[in-house]
């Protein structure tokens, strides 16, 4: 009876911490194997492509379906639909990293590392079968997914290199300077650049996903039909974007669809808009215009008939005929 209540006794304690301590999910267990692995200078490989990984499905999972909440349900489809491309990049992950395990245990059985009856250093086949294995292995084709793992990698290490302290550094916030998020922005306004608070795993995510919208495997059509103008700071010091209304190839050069042109072409543009003097509705029915929407469209905007809409545009072409602009 005494050695039943004192083993009853010393499992209480462990009761009760396990019910007061809240267990850690597994990709905050991964992020922490890796600032270990990392901080304690050896092999931590294996641990940064354990998160590399979680990272760049993390990233996926939520650009193949925005609007899904439970993970469960990703491959099923939802009302907002997903993208083909990005479950096949998706599923490509698990087979690469399949693909590169199989090839490096079939690359350590395979040969091994002796010495000939000289003493000279040699490498000679120690197990055919795993010979085979890996000659065949090695002529495999990754997919796409693997480069967003590689990505998030690259990324991770970026940061660790600038960042690691002690654990729990991939959370802890700190300040960048980035570009505003604006649709127009002049070289002059100061307000371009702010600093906004991010933190390591924040940017690794950023990366991955430029990466996602980058990829010319995964887009479909990667134009996004607006001209952007690239120029410098008063300062010289950064670069800021001017963005001309959409579908505004304004004698640009089309590189695959992505049409570019120089500061003179935004202050030509711009000119020719101030020279207009067009009223509120006739520059708002031309920037929708401009945009690229029909005369249909816009009056629904607007809450105006067709008519309306042709009768302004018919006003806006009356002036730039005024002004020595013609068809």
């Amino acid at each position: 009876m005494n050695a039943n209540t004192n083993t009853s006794r010393k499992a209480t304690p462990a009761t009760d911490k396990a019910a007061t301590v809240p267990a850690m999910s597994a990709f905050e267990t991964v992020k922490r194997n890796f600032e270990t692995a990392y901080a304690a200078g050896g092999d931590y490989s294996a641990a940064l492509l354990d998160l590399s990984q979680a990272i760049a499905y993390s990233t996926l999972n939520k650009c193949i379906d925005p609007q899904r909440k439970t993970a469960a349900d990703r491959d099923s489809i939802s009302d907002n639909g997903q993208s083909p491309a990005l479950l096949e990049v998706k599923r490509g992950i698990y087979f690469d990293r399949q693909t590169l395990d199989n090839t490096a245990t079939a690359a350590n059985k395979a040969t091994k590392a002796t010495f000939t009856a000289d003493g000279d250093p040699v490498t000679v086949t120690a197990d055919k079968d795993a010979e085979n294995a890996l000659n065949a292995l090695i002529g495999e084709t990754l997919s796409d997914g693997i480069d967003l793992v590689n990505t998030a990698a690259l990324a991770l290490l970026e940061q660790a290199a600038e960042h690691t302290t002690a654990p729990g550094w991939l959370d802890r916030p700190y300040n960048v300077r980035r570009l505003s998020k604006r649709v127009y922005i002049r070289a002059s306004d100061s307000a371009a650049y702010s600093d906004v608070e991010t933190t390591p795993i924040q940017e690794v995510y950023r990366a991955v996903r430029q990466a996602i919208q980058n990829s010319r495997a995964i887009q479909t059509d990667p134009r996004n039909g607006y001209t952007y103008i690239e120029d410098l700071t008063a300062d010289g010091l950064d670069t800021i974007y001017y963005r001309l209304q959409k579908y505004a190839d304004l004698g640009g050069y089309n590189c695959d669809g992505n049409y570019t042109a120089d500061r003179q072409t935004v202050e030509d543009y711009e000119s020719i808009i101030a020279r207009l003097e067009l009223s509120d509705r006739q520059a708002q029915v031309l920037r929708l215009r401009m945009q690229g929407r029909g005369y249909k469209a816009i009056g629904t905007y607007l809450g105006v008939d067709v008519a309306n809409v042709k009768r302004t545009m018919k006003q806006v072409q009356v002036k730039a005929v005024k002004i020595g602009l013609t068809a």
